[in-house]
Formats: structure tokens, C-alpha cells, sequence
């Protein structure tokens, strides 16, 4: 009888377990998939002809020297700033409840005053006139002052 205790090593391994095959759909779709990237690859290759004699005929093409300023100076679709009677018509409002300032996020302290919008948002003061003298909105709903 032999009373040798085996080591780690020599403990049988317990024999691996056939794994359980994937539904027929799951394989469907898994070859389906393999045909979609085979194509692709394929296409792909078709086209690096095209992409080698583009690269022949560009550089030989002249360089533009077109002037971009003119053209975007006149297609500009940023608004014209508020004009400054509408800021000073702007009203001055007492703060009565904690907020903070939307622009510098300083809150305001209670009964402080603010500038008012038209859309009933407040501002500090100075925030708002150096906002609006860049943008004609609310930083916040972005109401276009009138």
C-alpha cells in the first residue's frame, strides 16, 4: 500500500467538461456578422487604387489662394451686441431670496439689487452690462433683448 501523500502537482486534473454548444441562432447571427466584415475588408481593398492615383493627380493641382476674411466677415451669423439704451432701461431690483449671479456664480446677498431681463433672470450689474454690450441675450435662456 503506498502512503506517500501526492504533492500539488501530482493531483489528477479533473478532465474538462465539454462545453455546451450556442443556439443555432446566435451562430447565425455570428456568421452573418463575419460575411459583413469579410465584405467590408474586401470593398476597402477595392478602393486603395483610387486613393494611390488620387495622390498622383493632387500634387499636381495649383495651390488655392483664396482670402477667407472678406467671406466670413459678411456671412457672420453672430448677433450685433444690445444696443445701450436697451441695457440702461434694464431695472434695478432688490434681491429678496439666496440665488447666485449666473455669469460670475457669485451669490447675491438679500436685499442687494440686481439688474433685471425682460425674462425676469437677474444679474449683477456690471455682469450683465459687459455681457450684453458682447451679446444681445439672456446667458441663461438666451431671450433676445429688444
Amino acid at each position: 500500500m503506498n502512503t506517500r501523500r501526492r504533492s500539488f502537482r501530482e493531483q489528477p486534473r479533473p478532465r474538462p467538461q465539454p462545453q455546451p454548444q450556442p443556439p443555432p441562432a446566435a451562430m447565425a447571427r455570428f456568421h452573418a456578422l463575419s460575411d459583413a466584415l469579410y465584405q467590408a475588408e474586401q470593398h476597402e481593398r477595392s478602393r486603395i487604387p483610387q486613393q494611390q492615383n488620387m495622390r498622383e493627380v493632387v500634387p499636381t493641382a495649383e495651390p488655392r489662394t483664396t482670402n477667407w476674411e472678406p467671406i466670413i466677415r459678411t456671412t457672420s451669423t453672430v448677433p450685433p451686441p444690445a444696443t445701450k439704451a436697451s441695457i440702461e432701461k434694464l431695472p434695478d431690483v432688490e434681491i429678496v431670496q439666496m440665488s447666485e449671479c449666473a455669469i460670475c456664480l457669485v451669490e447675491f446677498q438679500v436685499k442687494e439689487k440686481a439688474k433685471e431681463m425682460p425674462c425676469k433672470h437677474r444679474y449683477h450689474s456690471n455682469c450683465i452690462n459687459r455681457w450684453l454690450e458682447i451679446h444681445a441675450s439672456c446667458p441663461i435662456c438666451r431671450y433676445k433683448m429688444p
